[in-house]
């Protein structure tokens, strides 16, 4: 067992306290407290963990950490009270020190659309190369041998840290980490140091939870601005509008600049030649030269995420011949423009994960060059979340597809039948279908020669949730059970 004087950030104060009790876990989760564990009091959005603070004692804390000294009303001889002013970053420090043991190099990788392309790409690329390595977000947890799945893109910061001890204990020396808008809000990275990190987009997301864009780029500021190591490297997205915010704050930590774009001032800067034989052709360029490379995986923006991708791999000690050898094994990730269909008397039929307007605008246009006759879009919008996106999503549906079909994604607690007409709104010549399933079907059942059909929202997601209730869907299985 770890003494929590070994363990106690320079965030707290801890001194002048006799008792030094040994710790075996720490938690947020007052039911998930057992002796000699350290309880957590987070203030969360559905509940306040200080609320919880008699029953951790209960359980057998011995240390509470709180952002309230009056919390010390509950003191007991054998449990030792402490504040923090930022409780969330407290936990992942200490997080961190329980758990030390982490892969030798750990990349970030933030931005409204593309960090689990990137994610994706870039632990391929070192899996391919003979680097055991791993990469954690939305998919999961990705050996290269096996996917974990997880609820959230960036885990709690025990989960996190527990995992990247595991990962190392069993050898992986590389690890790529999705950092998502609520994991740096949150803290939820505050106890990992970044060798490397990246900013693959930005756009509107989340402001459900965020309030104001500003408030949502700030939190993507963070990776550059607290969790990446000095004289680490920043990989930047240099068509982003707000790439110089990111520039800025790579500047003042003295990070190593790396611009990625379409514009050939950027560091690595890309072409799309062409496409032939269903396979994209690119010319890249990085310090002055030039190559030319074929790859299947649809999209300009995915090229986009795949150029970051190498320069991380780059960066991490790969050489550029090595990585460019590569390139032409590596497909899209599940879910992402994902073709489902392998039977060529079938129209192509894509799924992606595209929740968002820049997301399904990117899709759209990406599918375009392949379709002869008609690009059809089925898609939805989440329930409780964000809903200025939706008329947004419509009119971007509206502007760059030939047919619509609006169906359900994730209404969680709204009414469906609501978030249909505010999508609706904007693309008045759509047609309703309620039910996915049937919306699928529909779209399936009239495609004809030439036609393209996208189904976007919900990618990789392999359930539906109405009110509480998760039900078994995955659009991927749903178009293979139709096409049978």
């Amino acid at each position: 067992m770890t003494k929590f004087s070994e363990l106690c950030p320079d965030s707290i104060v801890y001194k002048n306290v006799s008792y030094d009790p040994s710790i075996k876990g720490i938690t947020a989760d007052s039911r998930k407290v057992y002796d000699n564990y350290i309880f957590v009091a987070i203030d969360g959005c559905n509940y306040n963990g200080e609320n919880f603070i008699p029953a951790a004692i209960k359980r057998g804390a011995k240390v509470i950490i709180t952002k309230k000294a009056q919390y010390k009303n509950f003191h007991k001889s054998d449990c030792i009270f402490l504040t923090s002013n930022n409780v969330r970053k407290t936990y992942a420090e200490i997080a961190s020190k329980y758990y030390k043991e982490q892969p030798k190099l750990i990349v970030g990788v933030t931005g409204t659309n593309g960090k689990t392309s990137t994610a994706w790409y870039t632990n391929k690329i070192w899996t391919l190369s003979g680097i055991k390595s791993a990469s954690i977000g939305t998919l999961g947890i990705d050996t290269g041998e096996s996917i974990k799945t997880t609820n959230l893109t960036t885990p709690d910061p025990v989960i996190l840290s527990k995992t990247l001890r595991d990962l190392e204990k069993n050898k992986v020396r590389n690890t790529i980490i999705e950092a998502s808008s609520h994991g740096l809000s949150q803290y939820r990275l505050g106890g990992i140091k970044f060798s490397i990190s990246a900013i693959t987009s930005l756009g509107r997301d989340h402001l459900d939870y965020h309030k104001t864009y500003s408030n949502y780029v700030e939190s993507k500021l963070k990776l550059f601005k607290e969790t990446t190591i000095e004289d680490g490297v920043a990989i930047i997205n240099s068509d982003i509008q707000d790439c110089n915010l990111f520039i800025r704050a790579a500047k003042i930590k003295k990070l190593k600049i790396i611009s990625v774009g379409k514009n050939n001032r950027s560091n690595w800067s890309y072409k799309v030649i062409g496409i032939k034989d269903s396979l994209k052709i690119i010319e890249v360029s990085y310090k002055g030269k030039k190559t030319t490379l074929n790859t299947n995986i649809v999209g300009n923006f995915q090229i986009s995420n795949l150029l970051i991708s190498m320069a991380i791999a780059l960066e991490s000690g790969l050489s550029r011949d090595q990585i460019e050898r590569i390139i032409p094994q590596l497909s899209s990730p599940p879910g992402r423009l994902e073709n489902v269909v392998t039977n060529n008397r079938m129209p192509p039929i894509f799924i992606d994960y595209a929740h968002t307007p820049d997301a399904l605008e990117n899709s759209l246009k990406a599918l375009r060059p392949y379709v002869r006759n008609k690009l059809v879009v089925v898609f939805g919008c989440g329930g409780n979340r964000d809903k200025g996106k939706r008329p947004l999503m419509g009119k971007i549906a509206q502007v760059n597809s030939d047919k619509i079909i609006v169906t359900d994604d994730n209404p969680r607690s709204e009414n469906p039948s609501d978030i249909r007409s505010q999508i609706i709104k904007e693309c008045p010549d759509a047609i309703e279908i309620p039910d996915r399933k049937e919306a699928i079907y529909s779209a399936i059942k009239n495609l004809t020669k030439g036609d393209v059909l996208l189904v976007a929202g919900k990618g990789h997601e392999t359930q539906q949730i109405y009110h509480k209730e998760k039900r078994f869907f995955s659009d991927k299985k749903v178009i293979k059970e139709i096409i049978k």
